[in-house]
């Protein structure tokens, strides 16, 4: 698969290598096996993965304010799977978004960027039993903001997946729902 192939709205979900990326997938719930989750969109003709992350390198900078970011960032997609250690897997949309939708969305992910990522949100969201608990007592707050909370709130902004609260999803979840429901068709192997 090439990167001309990717749309607005597509999600790439990471598996990692690390110990952090199988934690979270463990205390995620495990299946598919995701530990982290960015959403695709056009911006100035090219196709970049925003993602609220913390633990990229300083030299992997966001190439929108051209600085190392930690929380909205955006990257170049192409080629996102060589920079990155573990499998990328592409959740496509299961139809394009129309013209309003896709600048919409863009609007969306570039008033983001550069909100921090909410560390606390993220383990909230962790966890079957936990995660269901949290999104209970908790209600959404995106003045920090976590990886799958982050492309939750971008697709139900645009009336894709509507969620009343964005907080409680972690990246198997995410992904789980959005396949169930029909918003997105099988995963396949990222490959630009």
């Amino acid at each position: 698969m090439d990167a001309t192939r990717l749309k607005s709205g597509d999600l790439l979900f990471f598996t990692g290598q690390g110990l952090l990326s199988r934690t979270i997938d463990l205390c995620t719930g495990g299946v598919p096996g995701y530990s982290h989750v960015g959403i695709v969109c056009r911006h100035q003709g090219h196709m970049l993965l925003f993602e609220s992350t913390s633990v990229l390198p300083p030299s992997e900078k966001c190439v929108l304010t051209e600085k190392p970011v930690k929380g909205v960032q955006a990257h170049f997609a192409q080629g996102i799977e060589l920079r990155r250690p573990g499998k990328v897997y592409l959740h496509p949309l299961s139809r394009s978004l129309y013209g309003h939708e896709e600048q919409r969305l863009q609007l969306y992910l570039l008033s983001l960027v550069g909100r921090p990522y909410d560390t606390v949100g993220a383990f909230r969201s962790g966890g079957v039993l936990f995660g269901l608990l949290e999104s209970v007592i908790h209600t959404e707050s995106l003045n920090t903001i976590f990886c799958s909370e982050f492309a939750a709130s971008a697709l139900s902004e645009i009336g894709v997946f509507p969620t009343s609260n964005a907080s409680k999803y972690n990246p198997n979840k995410l992904a789980r729902r959005a396949f169930m429901e029909g918003i997105t068709k099988p995963r396949v192997r990222y490959v630009s």
